[in-house]
């Protein structure tokens, strides 16, 4: 039990969990990003349909 709590509680602990801790990150930030771009392009289509409607 020792031995189990002091693996994970190690900051440095497994090369392996380390690498798949990065891989998950750096697929997190992927879908961050493909989140930001969807909303900038509402935010765009959303101005663009505002600035007809107001002209009418």
């Amino acid at each position: 039990m020792e031995k189990e709590k002091a693996y994970f509680a190690s900051e440095e602990s497994d090369p392996e969990r380390l690498e798949a801790q990065k891989q998950r990150d750096q697929e997190f930030i992927q879908s961050l990003k493909k989140l930001g771009v969807a909303v900038l392009v509402f935010l765009v289509f959303y101005a663009i349909l505002r600035t007809i409607l107001n002209l009418w």
